[in-house]
């Protein structure tokens, strides 16, 4: 955990440009785009697997979380994926270390031949996620509808770049952001965003 907070701090430095896999620049850590509106998206409740295996439809298992700050990833990155999921980790330490409402962090895999559950586990366990934090597929048949339906291009996962939602599954409202955020800014988005209290 240490070890990903350091590389987190490294990456976040000011003039460091992050290249993905396949040779093309790609947003610079630390910036981000951030929509000027909430966007209202209403996702299907496509049944998505757990890190543990547990089935559940996708809004049955978010509605009425509260805040939540979701991230899409593949476990075989790395680059990218691997400072979006520092990240999340950096903004749940954030989150759970003052007395603000703690928002649920979700993965949610583009990439689900190769992403199994215990494969996810097993990269959730490398970022000490806790309960707060959920690891998601939706399988070879959900992902992409998921997808289109939150407005994250269907494409390679290799060619993709970093976007988080902020939002929650009550209003259905969601700030998109592109880049590499301030984890921070993550949190204080979320907490802003709140429709399910």
């Amino acid at each position: 955990m240490r070890r990903l907070s350091l590389i987190l701090a490294v990456l976040l430095l000011p003039g460091t440009t992050v290249r993905a896999h396949d040779g093309h620049e790609h947003a610079e850590p630390g910036i981000a785009m951030i929509a000027e509106a909430a966007e209202h998206l209403v996702p299907p409740d496509i049944p998505v697997i757990d890190r543990f295996g547990r089935t559940a439809g996708f809004l049955e298992r978010l509605g009425g979380r509260g805040p939540v700050i979701i991230a899409f990833i593949y476990t075989n990155c790395d680059g990218i994926c691997d400072i979006s999921n520092a990240i999340l980790q950096a903004a749940g330490e954030i989150a759970r270390g003052d007395d603000g409402a703690v928002p649920t962090l979700v993965s949610v895999t583009i990439d689900p031949a190769r992403d199994t559950p215990a494969v996810l586990d097993g990269a959730a366990r490398l970022y000490a996620a806790g309960q707060d934090w959920l690891w998601l597929t939706a399988g070879a048949a959900g992902t992409a509808p998921l997808l289109r339906s939150l407005g994250v291009p269907v494409t390679d996962p290799e060619a993709h770049e970093p976007v988080f939602l902020i939002g929650d599954f009550c209003s259905f409202r969601f700030l998109r952001v592109t880049g590499l955020p301030d984890p921070e800014l993550l949190v204080a988005e979320a907490r802003r965003r709140d429709g399910c209290g």
